[in-house]
């Protein structure tokens, strides 16, 4: 019953850190009433996974949020309300949200009708919302209780406009659109602002989308865009299922011309809607090749904080973000820093004023002090849009990447005539109150071929690989300098090169050394990268892009795919691949005190980071467990081993072993990248590296100990146990020394990385010196093995150790006390402990008067006159035995009784010998003797009996006479 108490106990204890630390965990470090935000969005329904994918997104800005203490104190928590991207239901669930009295704010929605539906109710509550999804005008327009994160229509439209006179050159376009107010409003931008970048619109065709015979309308249009007079650039502005419909029935006519989207179409939900059809499957990319589609953000060019927001993305989820998820996790973040800014900590009693400090908080964050955001910086203008650029992607191989030709908006409202000489007037292209500025983009890839000298230590790799770059134009675009090389590296000339009208391809190989680990990574990680910029051309000029198509990156869905990607583009041998790091960063550039640069603002560039993260390939438990659930189960682990140190004495000794196991390994398991992640936040890499190699000693020396313990609860106690007496000290200790002794190598061969030949050799020298030093101790260190292992005596047995006869006089008789490494004690018969080196035993001759059993025979000798006959002295021998006999008098056993016999006769008398027996540890041997000496003794004089006394005979011999 006290075990199963004991151990209860510490099970119930365990499971309360577990329950704890997942509430610690569940609302960060953060403590008190929740702050709570609703998302509103489609969480089922054929456009579930766009709202599934913000709301992950979301999720993951208020796990870091909460994990940082969350907002003056208090978590942050997201209330999910599905709308279905329906506007009635919208409608329904805005006064729900409203009339939380916690929650403070509202994201959403995606479709812009359900965001004007539930506006009107959220303005008349009070309730600041933010877009992340909703691009028409008409939702932050005349309501100031909503934001929007993405670019408006207006924005939209116009700079499709642009692109189609200014970058494609297209002179007569026509637009297809829904009759909804996303497709109408944005061709109406597009048919008036389509003159001003000298753009006819020459037709116009429009289809309802929920007319039934929807199907027979747009096979009608796919016909009339085939028309000889049709023109030969589409634009599309329509949700994706009827983009479906309409792309297929214009590819199948082999429409021949150039299609342009808008953002509805850049989505997956597009790209997945022709793997229906055989065609899409045989070839991905057969029906979306060569679309372009104005997107609201392209992660192959986005910045390092995109980069890192998409690999926490893949770990968490496994899956890819979308630009839902990105815009999503922008307005997460605007919210929060609004709260913070205005100091807004919202009460149940106070909502209403909170949440309009709240409003003026968000609109106060302008352009001038934006929030830094996935997407870019973020900044509200005066109506509650945030100033976004509008990225142009191109459809390849089924996936959508940036298109070579981007409009970028320029900085702080900078005029054509405030452009430096980095900047190139015929870039410039003027719209409205708006100023485009035309940047290339080279898609840029890397494989490595061979690597060397891979040395983390040095922080430093030798690497051979192939570079290509795929772009149109031919200015300076491979002309880079690689940011963390160690030495100038030179491309050389070209090892291949495909010129196809504007499109250029060139591969080059390239060697040289690198500097490592130049990535933020989790613990126990190392990184391998290639850094690169253009030399010459500024970030506004010209922006280098991963080629995720051309190195097969595809979408890379999972962590697994991403790592199965890594390996094929940089392996090192010994290291296993354990994600695909690539992004975009800009970097400034001193200007050295050139003339041209002094007065300008800073030469920014656009540099490409290529690269992945490493773990060294050895099998280890090390980060096995999920990062977000460590924290839980250190403190599983930590409480439930100080609960078995607190019951020390219930249950099991096998099951608190098997349980000190469980909680020790799984410490030793997270307790590392749980301490690692935070030193590595804090710290220097030196420290971090000092951590890594304690807890690389900590995985030889508890596994050592856990071993040492198991073999005493599962092999010295059982056999004590089983036979009643103690296992020997020294067999103990050479065990434990052995496995401390292999684990000592552990440490020295995979842990420091010192070869064991060498270590061996030098111990052996080592040995031989100190051998000769301490070579009695070693004699008898191994006197004492050799006993251990023949075993002629056990701790508990009385022993007489002698020399070639068992004589007790000249003999060391008692019981043996201990066996250890070096001495045997023995305990004699007046409590007088005898300390006997195990060397001095070998050489000597041992009585054990335990073996086979318990009783000895001994024997004692007595000679008497040979005139006195035997059938007188037997009978007074005898009485003199039975007179003493027992252990209480110190005499012998009574059972079998002494004997007496005559041994031999000799001159000197007729020898008599007495044979007794004896148990050792009820009398000793030496007591025994004297007490039966004395009564013989005794006896025989009192019966007038002599003992013998030796006799000599002498001769007196004369010398012979001499002769006369």
């Amino acid at each position: 019953m006290q075990w199963s108490r004991g151990i209860g106990l510490t099970l119930a204890g365990a499971v309360l850190a577990g329950l704890v630390a997942l509430s610690w965990l569940g609302e960060g470090r953060a403590r008190g009433a929740p702050i709570r935000i609703a998302f509103a969005g489609p969480t089922s329904g054929p456009s579930a996974e766009d709202g599934l994918s913000a709301v992950r997104a979301i999720e993951q800005v208020f796990d870091r949020v909460n994990a940082g203490g969350g907002v003056g104190g208090r978590p942050v928590v997201l209330d999910v309300y599905d709308d279905r991207n329906d506007p009635e239901q919208a409608r329904a669930n805005a006064p729900i949200i409203a009339a939380e009295s916690n929650t403070v704010a509202v994201i959403g929605h995606n479709f812009t009708t359900c965001s004007i539906a539930a506006g009107e109710i959220y303005a008349e509550r009070g309730i600041p919302a933010i877009a992340a999804a909703a691009t028409s005008v008409d939702v932050t327009r005349e309501n100031p209780w909503y934001f929007r994160t993405i670019y408006n229509d207006l924005a939209q439209g116009r700079f499709i406009a642009a692109y189609l006179g200014r970058v494609l050159g297209a002179r007569r376009v026509g637009i297809v659109h829904e009759t909804g107010a996303y497709g109408a409003y944005l061709a109406r931008v597009m048919r008036e602002w389509a003159p001003e970048a000298g753009v006819s619109v020459a037709g116009s065709w429009s289809f309802d989308p929920a007319d039934s015979r929807l199907a027979a309308r747009l096979d009608k249009i796919a016909r009339e865009a085939m028309a000889p007079a049709a023109p030969a650039v589409l634009v599309l502005a329509m949700q994706p299922d009827a983009g479906v419909m309409l792309v297929k029935q214009l590819r199948d006519r082999g429409f021949p011309g150039t299609l342009v989207a808008t953002d509805a179409l850049a989505s997956q939900a597009f790209a997945n809607g022709f793997r229906v059809f055989p065609a899409e499957r045989s070839r991905p990319g057969f029906y979306t090749d060569g679309i372009f589609a104005s997107t609201p953000f392209l992660f192959d060019t986005g910045g390092k904080r995109a980069g890192a927001f998409l690999r926490e993305y893949v770990a968490r989820y496994d899956r890819s973000p979308d630009w839902y998820a990105a815009f999503a996790a922008d307005a997460a973040t605007v919210v929060v820093e609004a709260m913070r800014r205005a100091g807004v900590s919202p009460r149940a009693d106070s909502i209403t004023d909170d949440r309009a400090a709240l409003r003026d908080g968000l609109a106060a964050i302008g352009p001038v002090h934006p929030v830094e955001g996935v997407t870019g910086p973020i900044g509200f203008d005066a109506v509650g849009d945030a100033e976004k650029p509008v990225p142009m992607g191109r459809f390849l191989g089924g996936e959508i990447v940036s298109a070579f030709v981007q409009l970028q908006l320029l900085p702080g409202g900078r005029q054509p005539g405030d452009l430096d000489a980095t900047h190139d007037p015929a870039r410039v292209i003027a719209l409205g109150d708006r100023v485009l500025y035309r940047t290339d983009v080279a898609r840029v890839g890397v494989r490595a071929r061979h690597f060397e000298d891979l040395d983390f230590s040095a922080g430093t790799f030798d690497i051979e690989f192939d570079l290509w770059f795929r772009h149109q134009g031919d200015r300076g675009v491979e002309d880079v300098a690689f940011t963390n090389a160690a030495e100038p590296v030179d491309l050389g000339e070209p090892v291949d090169e495909v010129v196809k009208g504007a499109l250029q391809y060139r591969l080059y190989r390239v060697r040289g050394v690198f500097l490592a680990d130049t990535i933020d990574t989790d613990y126990g990680e190392h990184s391998l990268a290639l850094s690169f910029r253009p030399r010459e051309r500024t970030r506004d000029d010209l922006i280098l892009a991963a080629d995720s198509v051309g190195m097969n990156l595809g979408r890379q869905r999972t962590r697994s795919e991403r790592a199965a990607r890594g390996r094929h583009l940089l392996r090192a041998k010994g290291w296993s691949v354990d994600d695909l790091i690539f992004f975009r960063s800009n970097v400034d550039e001193p200007t050295l005190g050139h003339p041209g640069y002094l007065t300008g603002l800073p030469r920014r560039f656009s540099q490409l980071t290529i690269g992945v993260s490493l773990r060294r390939q050895a099998l280890s438990l090390r980060g096995l467990l999920p990062e977000r659930y460590q924290p839980v189960l250190l403190a599983v682990g930590l409480l439930g081993s100080v609960a078995l140190l607190l019951v020390r004495s219930a249950g099991s000794p096998r099951l608190r072993w098997l349980l000190q196991a469980v909680f020790g390994l799984l410490v030793l398991i997270v307790a590392e990248p749980v301490l690692g992640n935070w030193l590595q936040r804090s710290a220097a890499p030196y420290q971090v590296a000092k951590l890594s190699r304690a807890f690389d000693v900590l995985w030889w020396v508890f596994p050592a100990m856990l071993v040492n313990v198991a073999i005493d609860r599962f092999v010295w106690k059982p056999a004590e146990a089983s036979s009643g007496r103690p296992v020997p000290t020294l067999l103990r200790y050479s065990v434990a020394s052995v496995v401390y002794v292999l684990a000592f190598f552990g440490v020295v061969a995979f842990v420091y990385d010192y070869r064991l030949t060498g270590l061996l050799a030098t111990s052996g020298v080592l040995a031989m010196v100190v051998g000769l030093a301490v070579q009695l101790n070693i004699t008898n260190i191994f006197a004492g093995v050799a006993l251990n292992l023949e075993r002629p005596f056990r701790v508990g047995d009385w022993i007489m150790i002698h020399g070639r006869t068992p004589d007790p006089e000249h003999g060391v008789i008692g019981m043996v006390v201990d066996i250890n490494w070096r001495t045997t004690r023995l305990r004699t018969a007046d409590d007088t402990e005898i300390v006997i080196p195990n060397g001095a035993i070998s050489e000597k001759t041992i009585t054990n008067f335990m073996s086979p059993g318990e009783m000895s025979r001994f024997e004692l000798f007595f000679s008497v006159d040979q005139s006195v006959p035997p059938e007188t002295v037997i009978p007074v021998i005898q009485g003199a035995l039975a007179s003493v006999t027992g252990a209480e008098k110190g005499g012998p056993l009574a059972d079998p009784a002494p004997t007496t016999r005559i041994h031999r006769a000799t001159e000197n008398g007729v020898e008599y010998v007495v044979r007794y027996r004896l148990v050792p540890r009820e009398v000793s041997p030496h007591k025994a003797r004297h007490t039966i000496n004395e009564a013989v003794i005794r006896s025989l004089r009192e019966a007038g009996i002599e003992l013998a006394i030796p006799r000599r005979r002498i001769r007196e011999e004369h010398p012979p006479a001499p002769v006369a």
